[in-house]
């Protein structure tokens, strides 16, 4: 059986895990000198990056990115 069946969530993340995704971008957003540097401290593309804080609704600008 898949994990999504066992979860019954069928691909839908868990609350807790989209705060700690949030809490993790915007930790690494606040931290790096830009949004390419963020991305690849995370380990990801800058447009995947710029698609999860719209899916988190995390706004594009920081206190270092002002």
């Amino acid at each position: 059986m898949a994990r999504a069946e066992r979860s019954g969530r069928a691909g839908r993340p868990s609350p807790l895990l989209r705060t700690l995704e949030r809490e993790t971008i915007q930790q690494a957003i606040r931290e790096a000198p830009s949004i390419s540097a963020a991305a690849k401290k995370l380990g990801i593309a800058r447009s995947t990056l710029y698609r999860k804080m719209s899916e988190l609704a995390i706004g594009p600008c920081s206190e270092s990115h002002v």
